[in-house]
């Protein structure tokens, strides 16, 4: 009986540790949460800084809307095209975004 109350106190310390690894276990960066979980944990300050981290809103990447609708003129295929090679350009689209929405603005000129 008394191996069963340490194994069960054993499994209970072991989820407090994690625990900032299973509140982010959604999240896009779990594996770095883990990591400084695990290395880290053991200090107070490194196992508060990994539950932060997990619990702090994901920043996403920025939705891309080729076709808005505003009050400013109707931009050229080639501006809309410049837009996105920069979007591109700095890692906000992927390449096959940037290849999908580049053949959508060709066919509609």
């Amino acid at each position: 009986m008394e191996g069963i109350a340490y194994a069960l106190l054993f499994a209970i310390g072991l989820a407090i540790y994690f625990l900032p690894t299973l509140v982010g276990w959604k999240k896009k960066n779990v594996i770095a949460i883990f990591t400084l979980n695990l290395l880290l944990g053991w200090s107070v300050i490194g196992w508060v800084i990994a539950l932060v981290w997990a619990v702090a809103k994901d920043t996403g990447t920025p939705t891309v809307n080729v076709h808005s609708t505003n009050n400013l003129p109707n931009p050229s295929a080639t501006d809309e095209l410049i837009k996105l090679q920069n979007l591109r350009n700095s890692g906000a689209l992927t390449e096959s975004e940037f290849t999908d929405l580049k053949s959508k603005i060709l066919n509609k000129s």
